[in-house]
């Protein structure tokens, strides 16, 4: 896909940014019948570079006709830009050709890391104890686990959880328990957190 970032750009870098794409589809094969020419495009480069150059003076009346043709030059690279797109057929080295960037393809986040700031509290119900972790950046949910004996290293699953906290329910009362948990993310499930324990009421 065709970059539209040129739209942000500072005012002169702008008029660079055309003269660029004006010079890489000059006699370019890949774009033989542009739409709009580039002459009208080189046209309207030319009237917001002279007012560009204007309105350095300052002045509202100067500046309005500067920021007039600007928006004529992005209106005229926008449509330029969707022929591009339309006459690339999806061919990032044809697309490039034309002097417009590409879009950026998203990168998945990957294994994501282990929640912290984990801590396992009483409730107020009896049998109930309280799992508290720090969101994770690109989770989609959140799975839980538990154990009453660490060194076993036999942990239940709890459950899977769009928030970074859950209950664990039914416990016995004065038994220790520990809890941790794991974010999962486009990539999988990710580290898990510390394990954090607690005694239930």
């Amino acid at each position: 896909m065709v970059s539209l970032g040129f739209t942000k750009l500072a005012d002169g870098n702008l008029v660079t940014k055309t003269s660029q794409i004006i010079a890489s589809m000059t006699g370019n094969a890949n774009y033989t019948k542009p739409a709009p020419t580039l002459a009208v495009v080189q046209t309207a480069a030319t009237t917001f570079s002279t007012a560009l150059t204007a309105a350095a003076d300052g002045g509202k009346t100067k500046t309005a006709e500067k920021n007039g043709a600007r928006s004529e030059l992005l209106g005229l690279l926008r449509n330029l830009a969707l022929y591009v797109q339309q006459n690339s057929n999806e061919d990032l080295a044809v697309l490039l050709s034309s002097g417009f960037d590409a879009q950026k393809e998203p990168q998945p986040a990957g294994v994501l890391p282990a929640p912290q700031n984990v801590a396992l509290t009483q409730s107020t119900l009896s049998g109930q104890l309280d799992f508290r972790g720090g969101a994770v950046v690109n989770a989609s949910a959140y799975e839980g686990q538990m154990t009453a004996d660490l060194n076993k290293d036999e942990w239940a699953t709890v459950g899977v959880f769009t928030a970074s906290r859950f209950s664990l329910d039914d416990l016995k009362p004065g038994t220790t328990y520990w809890a941790r948990e794991r974010a999962i993310g486009a990539a999988g499930p990710g580290a898990w957190s510390d394990a954090v324990s607690a005694i239930a009421i």
